[in-house]
Order: C-alpha cells, then sequence, then structure tokens
C-alpha cells in the first residue's frame, strides 16, 4: 500500500528507519506535491558497442532498442493505480531503431502533461545522443522529435544546466539522495 499522508509515513517508517538512517518525510511530501499526475515510470535498454551495428554509426554510438512506460494514476477514492501503458521493443535488427524509438516514446508521454520520472541519468543522456542523431539526419519530422526531446531533457555543458524542458523528467535517484539518509 502507498501511504497518503504524512501521518502514515510516519507509522509506517517513523523519523529514525534504523538507528542509522533517515527519511525527510516532509521535505519529500513538499516535492512530491509539485508532481502532476499521472506519473509516468520510463525505462531504457540500450546498447553502445565498439563494432558499429548500422551504416553510418560510429564506435560506442548508443543504439535504444526497447523502453517500457508505467502509469500511476490517483483513483477516486484517494487510492492509486498501478499500470503497464506501454513499450516498444525493436525487433527488426536490420533496422536502425532510435528515431522509431522517439516517435514511440513521444506518441506514449504526449497523451496528458503528468510528470515523467527516471533513475539516474541514462534516460537523459540517450535522448541527448539522439538528438545529437537527428540533427545529422534527413529525417522528415527530425524538427517535432528534436523539439520533443528538448521538452522533457535537459543539456549541461560543463556541469552548467544550459537548457531544462519545460517538463523535463524527474530524476528518482536525486529524489532519494535529497530525502533519503544514511549515517
Amino acid at each position: 500500500a502507498i501511504a497518503t499522508n504524512d501521518a502514515d509515513l510516519r507509522a509506517r517508517f517513523g523519523e529514525d528507519l534504523q538507528g542509522n538512517t533517515y527519511l525527510d518525510i516532509d521535505g519529500l511530501r513538499k516535492e512530491m506535491e509539485t508532481w502532476k499526475f499521472p506519473l509516468h515510470m520510463i525505462d531504457f535498454e540500450t546498447t553502445a558497442v565498439a563494432l558499429p551495428m548500422y551504416k553510418g554509426m560510429r564506435p560506442y554510438e548508443q543504439v535504444a532498442f526497447q523502453f517500457s512506460h508505467h502509469i500511476i494514476e490517483k483513483t477516486t477514492d484517494g487510492g492509486y493505480t498501478i499500470r503497464h501503458a506501454g513499450q516498444y521493443l525493436n525487433e527488426d535488427v536490420q533496422k536502425f531503431p532510435n528515431f522509431e524509438f522517439v516517435r514511440h516514446l513521444r506518441e506514449e508521454l504526449t497523451k496528458d502533461d503528468g510528470t515523467i520520472f527516471r533513475y539516474a541519468t541514462h534516460e537523459n543522456s540517450i535522448l541527448r545522443a539522439i538528438y545529437r542523431q537527428l540533427e545529422a539526419s534527413d529525417e522528415a519530422d527530425k524538427d517535432e522529435l528534436m523539439a520533443f526531446i528538448d521538452s522533457i531533457t535537459y543539456l549541461k555543458d560543463d556541469k552548467v544546466y544550459v537548457h531544462i524542458g519545460e517538463r523535463n523528467m524527474v530524476d528518482l535517484q536525486e529524489v532519494v539522495k535529497r530525502y533519503y539518509y544514511q549515517y
């Protein structure tokens, strides 16, 4: 069961979880209040091999061949439901998948404006790599795909943010680092 308020969290976890672990319930709750439902959880599977898999690729260039997409929705009784919403799997190993991958991801994530989540930087890094591939491509819809990527990612230059998308994905690893302490 998902704890739905501070009292539920405190009852379930306590302020001090195991003597040397602490959960900042108030800080986490405040951050969670900024999230917009439905919540979108995405996870990518990729590869970057020494011998390029497709014509025109460089060694170790990213290939995104699968993603999964789950949605958490609020129910009318104040609870939550979690469902597998969609996925993409490149089944044609002869075809470079990255642009079709982004098309499918865009189709999944543009049905509403709910918050999108990832864990760590992988998904952001992969989308930024595909952005660069699109820039060099002659795809008819590359501008739309690049705009979509821009809308859900960030870009850093020498540790300084030069771009943060209006719907930038929330990094759950950073959330854990901010609110869950072991000392």
